[in-house]
């Protein structure tokens, strides 16, 4: 009998050795929890509702105070050029609308309604790129990049109207910006234009999460917070905020401790372009160093946003050595990219649980310090369509 259960527990250690550490197992487990782009955000909202399933925790914003702000209109992100290359057919959601992203043949990005005109099937599902044009596989309707059917698969008849509505989309550093407008209006604005020569792709990360592009953009502007909650030291406002129009600007520096490098000034300048587009340029001339930064929230539900963080650092000096020296300059700024990433996101978006659970105050009590919270709303008014 000892000798039947001593055989028992050594076959059951061997059994859980295996299973635990065999390289096949391992791969099989990674390969069932690997998510797609379009996967991952039902996941994150599933995961959130299952986390939600006790009475612990402070309750999502979008559970306990609806939706106090309507949709804004503007330019919202949607994804990566880097994306569309692996990828050259996407489905992404603004608002309650979906919109289909693809790259053309020339590399060209276009955005269209999802649906195809014909019988309706979705193109995220079925679409494909043919050199310019994009194809629904349900018939093979062919639409041109001006939305227009070109031919069908099975007739040279093509129906008298049928043409793919076409959704405003530009590029800024990489990133992929479709317009936004409930009411339907065409842009009357677009981002500020960026000269990327030095930079490279940038590195991005996204998340799910409740909240309105209003909340994060104002985090720009809210100055009180830096030092409480971010422990930033020795803040100055090196140039006013400017609101002029559809942007505004400000230049701000302060002390800020990192890994490796220890404390270091760093001069930050904030460009925003609507509710959806932020870009902060820091840049750190005893590490030769000039990096970007972009916090983006695009709206996909009510007071529900994805958020996305990104990065791009430039190794290029000011004088410009040999061609090896700037291949080599080129692939630290890559590499510096990637790791910014990883080191600079956990600070950057420590804002996102305050987000999640925050309510909206029309009428916030500020006090001296605050920052230009009034005058910002007061810009912000624009981007509801009616205002």
């Amino acid at each position: 009998m000892r000798r039947w259960t001593t055989w028992r527990r050594r076959n059951f250690l061997a059994t859980a050795h295996f299973c635990v550490f065999s390289p096949t197992v391992r791969a099989r487990q990674r390969a069932d929890t690997r998510l797609t782009p379009e996967e991952a955000p039902s996941a994150m909202i599933n995961n959130r509702t299952m986390k939600r399933s006790s009475s612990s925790g402070p309750t999502p914003a979008d559970e306990v105070i609806g939706a106090p702000l309507p949709y804004a209109e503007g330019w919202f992100c949607v994804g990566t050029v880097g994306e569309l290359r692996k990828t050259p057919v996407i489905t992404r959601k603004i608002g309650d609308r979906d919109v289909v992203l693809y790259r053309t043949q020339s590399g060209a990005v276009r955005a269209t309604n999802p649906f195809c005109p014909h019988l309706g099937a979705h193109l995220g599902t079925t679409g494909r790129v043919a050199k310019e044009a994009i194809v629904c596989g349900f018939h093979g309707f062919e639409f041109g990049s001006d939305g227009e059917c070109v031919r069908t698969a099975y007739t040279d008849d093509k129906p008298p109207i049928a043409r793919l509505e076409q959704w405003a989309v530009c590029e800024r550093g990489g990133l992929v910006f479709v317009w936004f407008s409930p009411k339907g209006r065409p842009p009357s604005w677009e981002p500020a234009a960026l000269n990327t020569r030095g930079f490279p792709m940038t590195a991005i990360r996204c998340r799910v999460l409740p909240g309105h592009p209003q909340d994060v953009v104002e985090n720009a502007v809210d100055i009180g917070h830096l030092s409480v909650f971010h422990k930033f030291y020795g803040i100055e406002i090196a140039e006013p905020i400017n609101f002029d129009g559809a942007h505004f600007h400000a230049r701000y520096r302060w002390k800020q401790r990192f890994p490796l490098v220890g404390t270091r000034s760093v001069e930050y300048e904030t460009t925003v372009s609507g509710l959806g587009y932020i870009m902060v340029n820091a840049e750190v001339p005893k590490l030769g160093l000039s990096a970007r930064m972009w916090a983006l929230a695009t709206p996909i539900a009510p007071w529900r946003i994805e958020f996305r963080f990104a990065t791009s650092i430039s190794a290029m000096s000011a004088r410009r050595g040999s061609a090896v020296a700037d291949i080599a300059s080129a692939t630290l700024s890559k590499a510096l990219t990637r790791a910014a990433l990883l080191i600079v996101s956990p600070e950057a978006t420590r804002d996102v649980p305050v987000w999640a659970t925050k309510t909206y105050l029309e009428h916030p009590r500020l006090v001296k310090g605050d920052g230009p919270i009034g005058k910002f709303r007061h810009w912000a008014g624009q981007f509801y369509a009616g205002n």
